[in-house]
């Protein structure tokens, strides 16, 4: 089965967010400990981001 970029986007955009409320972390504290800036996690929670993978391993370490 093959996904398309929008679909991507969505599930990493609704699983980063659940797992940053889930993780009881503020989008300030997410971003300042995954090393990225609060605009670039708010775009990816918005689902309005292009980005390389190595951005999301940063997030996905902070959050496991």
């Amino acid at each position: 089965m093959l996904i398309n970029e929008d679909s991507l986007k969505e599930v990493l955009s609704v699983n980063i967010k659940s797992a940053r409320l889930k993780s009881n972390l503020t989008q300030d504290e997410l971003s300042e400990k995954a090393d990225i800036s609060n605009s670039f996690l708010k775009d990816i929670e918005s689902r309005s981001f292009s980005c390389k993978f190595s951005k999301f391993y940063q997030l996905v370490q902070v959050i496991r």
